[in-house]
């Protein structure tokens, strides 16, 4: 069978955003649990260190990318 596929660029902004939301917790999760194995840390304390005071610019730059991206792909074409 055949399945549609569909680029990232078809998808709606919102979907996008979400997967990057979703990639970018992902990120967080896995380098928050090996900043508690190599650190010492508890989850709580490493979050606090490592994720939360990242949040407010990893959501600038999905921003910005939502809004470049389709820029740079008209200029590629």
């Amino acid at each position: 069978h055949s399945f549609p596929t569909r680029r990232s660029s078809d998808l709606k902004p919102w979907i996008q955003l979400i997967g990057m939301i979703v990639g970018t917790i992902i990120c967080y999760l896995f380098g928050t649990i090996w900043f508690c194995l190599v650190a010492n840390y508890t989850f709580k304390a490493a979050l606090a260190v490592c994720v939360i005071p990242f949040i407010p610019a990893d959501l600038v730059k999905m921003i910005i990318a939502m809004i470049i991206g389709p820029l740079i792909k008209k200029r590629i074409r």
